[in-house]
């Protein structure tokens, strides 16, 4: 099948623009994704009939490739499935009404909820999927005990799970990336470790970091803003926490909360799937580098972990505990087959919305949305504008695609290579833009699966999560932009930093008295 090459065309833009352009002027997420994967495939096969095979054939090979089943989606599916059953039993039990019993003797304040869902996202490092869940699994009836909207939860998941992950050489994308950079490293004949490498960007690192710094202080100080600030004060106002046409609202298939529910069983479940994921993520890493005959380490076995897998076994060990606890309660069977029905369910629409947005992204990666983009960054200009420019041209790439993981495959290796031929010197800055750019385009795309996954741990109305979550996502990224632009013309770390704190608080400090007056 000859598809149409838009990889020099303008016109890559259009799919990932109508489809985010719908989506949040009609609040109607997986219509707007339909539509934009039935236009890639109308202009990629010249609007012919030919359109419509290509575009089941893409929608099939999300779940069958080369015959079989398709691992990463069954496990995400199965992920997914397992931890809204686990969930649905925790209120089955009790256990989840009793933690929030608990942490209100402990937790006394909105604000005290919010800075523990941060930590919480601090803690959780090891993978996105995990912490958006399963943060969100554990504050939720915490943030709601205090009134707080399930938008400001999610916004509190998302700007801490995809930073700190990021900021962390163990976890699933510290793995990834790290060997794309080995990857790329070799082809270029540079001599360096890219454990080393990955290190070193850690404190170039700005969007990541000062995200981080603002969500702490938004949930310090309750800094609301835009559309957070309405969503916020009609939460405590009138107790609504989501939006009544919340598609992934639980509150649609409520449960019947036990009333012998003990915290610790909570705590104990969680606690072991973190733990059997954590295991699993090195021992599927360990079972590949033997078989392709290497040497064991850490971080080989990092880099070539099954982390769909190991999602896999961290939930199924976590519903296996949820199950226990239920039987030794004398829970009896239908409740609990109706409990594990209902938990499950809970999953339904984020299931179809993680399947729309990979079809549409497919879709946009034969578009090759992202090759013209990353094109751009090939056009001749001051070598000081450069950090700076990458870390616009990724943070676009990964708002048009969905994808922060497509943005770093294609980005880094045209990065080192730019690098190479213009200003080896400066390599690990402009890999720490892109780093950086992927991360803030993420969090600004309403196709991105983290933010999808976000806005389901929260039960949270998605487009809701992206209109509110989005003006603090520019705030640190101008302050980032600032920080990359002292780099590359000053070359000074401590400068840099200086500039991007002193963006970011000028900026609060302008909304504050704005807020004041």
């Amino acid at each position: 099948m000859d598809l149409i090459d838009y990889s020099t065309s303008l016109l890559s833009f259009l799919v990932p623009g109508v489809t985010i352009l719908l989506a949040i002027t009609t609040g109607r997420v997986v219509l707007s994704l339909v539509l934009g994967a039935l236009l890639g495939a109308l202009m990629l096969n010249g609007f012919a009939w030919e359109s419509f095979p290509y575009l089941w054939q893409k929608f099939y090979t999300i779940f069958i490739k080369d015959g079989s089943v398709d691992l990463w989606t069954l496990n995400i599916f199965l992920f997914l499935i397992f931890l809204g059953a686990t969930t649905a039993l925790l209120t089955l039990n009790g256990a989840t009404r009793a933690f929030a019993n608990w942490a209100k003797v402990r937790v006394k304040s909105r604000k005290g909820a919010s800075l523990f869902t941060v930590f919480l996202g601090i803690i959780i490092f090891i993978d996105d999927y995990f912490n958006a869940i399963g943060v969100g699994a554990i504050a939720r009836p915490i943030t709601d005990e205090f009134k707080i909207s399930r938008a400001k939860l999610a916004y509190l998941i998302d700007s801490t799970s995809a930073p700190m992950v990021i900021l962390t050489p163990i976890s699933s994308w510290g793995g990834y990336i790290i060997g794309i950079l080995g990857t790329a490293f070799a082809a270029q004949q540079i001599e360096i470790s890219a454990l080393s490498a990955y290190v070193q960007m850690i404190p170039m690192n700005f969007y990541a970091i000062l995200t981080i710094g603002l969500v702490l202080y938004t949930a310090a100080t309750s800094f609301d803003i835009g559309l957070m600030k309405t969503k916020e004060e009609r939460a405590q106002r009138e107790g609504l926490l989501f939006d009544e046409d919340s598609e992934l609202a639980l509150e649609k298939r409520p449960l019947t909360e036990g009333k012998d529910g003990k915290a610790y069983e909570l705590f104990v479940t969680i606690l072991m799937i973190f733990i059997v994921t954590i295991v699993s993520i090195f021992y599927t890493g360990a079972l590949t580098i033997e078989e392709k005959g290497l040497d064991f380490s850490w971080l080989l076995a990092l880099e070539n972990a099954n982390v769909g897998l190991a999602l896999v076994f961290g939930s199924a060990a976590g519903l296996l505990i949820a199950l226990i606890f239920s039987f030794l309660k004398g829970s009896k069977a239908k409740s609990i087959f109706i409990a594990l029905y209902k938990g499950s369910l809970t999953m339904k629409e984020a299931l179809i919305i993680l399947t729309a947005a990979w079809l549409v992204g497919a879709i946009i990666k034969d578009l090759h949305t992202g090759a013209y983009i990353a094109s751009l960054v090939k056009v001749h200009l001051d070598l000081a504008y450069l950090p700076a420019l990458i870390f616009l041209l990724s943070a676009l790439m990964a708002f048009a695609t969905g994808t922060s993981w497509g943005t770093f495959g294609i980005m880094i290796g045209i990065t080192i290579g730019i690098s190479v031929e213009t200003d080896p010197a400066h390599l690990l800055l402009l890999l720490s833009a892109v780093l950086s750019g992927a991360v803030m385009g993420d969090h600004c795309s309403p196709i991105s699966d983290t933010t999808i996954l976000s806005s389901i741990g929260a039960r949270s109305n998605h487009i809701v999560h992206v209109k509110t979550q989005l003006p603090y996502a520019l705030i640190s990224g101008a302050a980032a932009l600032a920080g990359f632009l002292m780099m590359g013309f000053f070359e000074s770390l401590v400068l840099a930093w200086c500039v991007s704190a002193g963006v970011l608080f000028s900026i609060i400090f302008v909304l504050r008295w704005r807020e004041k007056r």
